[in-house]
Order: C-alpha cells, then structure tokens, then sequence
C-alpha cells in the first residue's frame, strides 16, 4: 500500500491479519500509511516474522493479539504497538470506526515504545 499525498502523520502502520483488511485502505484514507500483513506475504507466519517486520520497517503494529503487550517479549525500542481489545460482535464497520477515533485521540503523540490499547470508551497508553 502507498502513502497519500496529503499525508502529514508520522505514524506508520502494519494490520496483523487477525482484524480486518479493510483497516488498512480506511488508514490510507484518513492520512495515514499502512501496510496489511496480507498484502506482504506474511498472512499465517509467527508473530516473530511479524515482530520482525515491524522493526524492520518502522512500522506501528495493530493487533488484537494480547501478547503483544507483554513488554519481556516484545521489550523496546520499538516504534509502537496497538493492541485492540473489542468484543467479537462488533460489525466491521463500527470496528474500523473504533481503531480510528481511538488513533484520532492520539495525534501529535509519539508511539514510539508506547503499548496503546484501544477500547470501546477507552484509549490507555503504556510508556
């Protein structure tokens, strides 16, 4: 995926296949640059490839996996982390929507390092 012209954000993002694909073209139309763990080959691969594609590229991952978060394995410098702790039987829409207004309520911060979890009503950030 590309970066639209008229972005500004600093932040660069990678959704783990376990949310949906439609996330990261919804993260390109609001400004932002985002690559889909689809989308590069690494569908199905361990969380290490992933991990390591992350650090690689300077890339924020998304996720909902929660293991993620456990800083003894995945420790910093890293250039941030998302975990999304939603029900399942949120719509995809409301989903997509959720991941947006809770990176919203983030902007001009840095991710660098930081653990952020994105909840229904709820933006908590781990430095």
């Amino acid at each position: 995926m590309s970066l639209p012209a008229s972005s500004s954000s600093p932040w660069r993002f990678f959704v783990d296949e376990n949310l949906t694909h439609l996330l990261a073209p919804r993260l390109l139309a609001e400004g932002y640059f985002a690559d889909d763990v689809r989308d590069v080959g690494l569908q199905k691969h361990p969380d290490s490839d992933i991990w390591a594609y992350t650090q690689a590229h300077s890339e924020v991952l998304i996720t909902k996996d929660k293991d993620f978060a456990d800083i003894r394995a995945y420790p910093p410098p890293h250039p941030g982390i998302v975990i999304v702790d939603v029900p399942d039987v949120l719509t995809v829409a409301t989903l997509v929507q959720l991941i947006i207004g809770g990176l919203a309520s983030l902007a001009g911060q840095s991710l660098t390092n930081a653990v952020v979890t994105i909840s229904p009503g709820r933006v908590r950030v781990r430095r």
